[in-house]
């Protein structure tokens, strides 16, 4: 019985991961918000929470690493390091990235790269990446803007573009 735990443990992980994301992904809303005549496309709440729950673990995490016996307080504090590395790109993320766009442009604010305004003109197809799971706008000129499918609004964006003749691949 107690071989079986870890294969139990690992498969109600798996589970209740899936059901996680399953949740947030039908959270995820495929209109753009409106906001001063513009559409805005944002990561939603549910997004955020994760990465403020995430950050805090960490910060709880730092906490009982410092408590650890001093024989182990360098393996236990490398260990959190390792996850507030893989937290903080999320939080970027989740809190940084906006994509705006209304009848002149498209205009991008991201902690990856500078932000940009980027004309109509200039965007020539988009295509759907099923292993990032994100959508690649190619532009001439202004590099590739990437929706990733936790982004709300991206259907208004991409049903745009349908209409401004962009061929767009799903």
């Amino acid at each position: 019985m107690a071989d079986l735990m870890p294969n139990v443990s690992a498969a109600v992980g798996a589970i209740v991961t899936t059901i996680v994301l399953l949740i947030i992904l039908r959270a995820v809303r495929p209109t753009a918000v409106e906001v001063d005549g513009k559409r805005v496309l944002e990561y939603g709440r549910p997004m955020k929470i994760i990465a403020a729950v995430l950050g805090s673990c960490g910060a709880g995490l730092c906490a009982a690493a410092l408590l650890a016996p001093t024989k182990d307080r360098t393996i236990a504090v490398a260990m959190v390091l390792g996850f507030l590395l893989l937290t903080l790109p999320l939080c970027l993320e989740f809190f940084g990235v906006r994509v705006e766009f209304d009848a002149a442009s498209i205009r991008t604010r991201s902690p990856w790269r500078r932000n940009r305004e980027i004309p109509w003109s200039a965007v020539n197809r988009v295509w759907f990446s099923q292993a990032l799971q994100w959508y690649v706008v190619k532009t001439d000129g202004f590099g590739r803007v990437r929706l990733h499918v936790y982004l709300n609004g991206v259907e208004s964006l991409l049903s745009e573009l349908e209409a401004r003749g962009v061929p767009v691949v799903r």
